[in-house]
């Protein structure tokens, strides 16, 4: 067998194209991928690793994240996603879900572009102090006011 050419050895793969596809678009309903793997006959700790060696399996998963991304954007620019349902004279009417799941999916499961990430900063960019001497001092004075030691 030359170099660089693949062993015919072993089983095939379990994670291939077409399971990544039926994974990623369970995950794009808001299901933690742990559990789309095992919807779909996956072993969990495998799949993360298999996604991450092949750029076509990380181009499906990013396909599918921008789908569920533009659907919850979509839905919590509308104030929610409308779902059609049957009222009790068995009539089709829509119904608008709260926005608020969707938001809350997107800062978990996006955090970089969803989550806010305000910090309070002790300098400005120049280095300069953001409080004066005195007030730092102020504020040493009070969190050391906040802790009492105790006598064991």
């Amino acid at each position: 067998m030359s170099k660089g050419a693949k062993s015919q050895r072993g089983r095939p793969a379990k994670v291939t194209a077409s399971v990544v596809e039926k994974v990623a678009e369970t995950m794009s309903f808001g299901v933690p991928e742990e559990y789309a793997c095992q919807l779909h006959g996956v072993n969990p700790a495998t799949f993360g690793p298999a996604v991450s060696r092949s750029e076509v399996f990380k181009a499906i998963k990013r396909k599918w994240d921008a789908k569920f991304i533009a659907r919850a954007c979509q839905g919590i620019a509308q104030g929610g996603e409308i779902e059609q349902l049957m009222d009790a004279e068995g009539q089709p009417r829509d119904v608008r879900k709260p926005w608020q799941g969707l938001a809350w999916l997107l800062e978990r499961r996006y955090k970089p572009h969803f989550n806010k990430t305000d910090t309070h900063a002790l300098t400005q960019p120049g280095g300069e102090p953001v409080l004066s001497e005195a007030a730092m001092e102020e504020l040493s004075r009070i969190a050391k006011g906040m802790f009492v030691e105790s006598k064991t």
